[in-house]
């Protein structure tokens, strides 16, 4: 699949189709890319049309932090979606 980012870096229609919104189980919400190689983002740049691939932290075990706001997420890669507990929301 390939990504398609405006020239202004915003995330185009064909871009947002590619990734799912999915809950994880503190209640919080991460993208997952669908295609390869899978990765997370940011839900609160992704709202704001932008978008930042999720960072491991390196501290702790599954803790993940947005490049652009600084947001952290606890995601636990290797469960169901790669988010422990994880529910796709529709």
């Amino acid at each position: 699949m390939e990504l398609i980012v405006s020239t202004f870096g915003c995330i185009t229609d064909a871009l947002r189709k590619q990734y799912t919104p999915v809950a994880n189980g503190d209640g919080s919400i991460v993208y997952v890319f669908t295609g390869s190689p899978k990765h997370y983002a940011c839900p609160y740049c992704f709202a704001k049309e932008t978008l930042h691939v999720l960072k491991f932290r390196r501290v702790g075990s599954g803790y993940f932090e947005c490049p652009g706001c600084r947001a952290c997420f606890p995601i636990k890669p290797g469960h169901k979606e790669g988010l422990t507990m994880g529910t796709t929301i529709a």
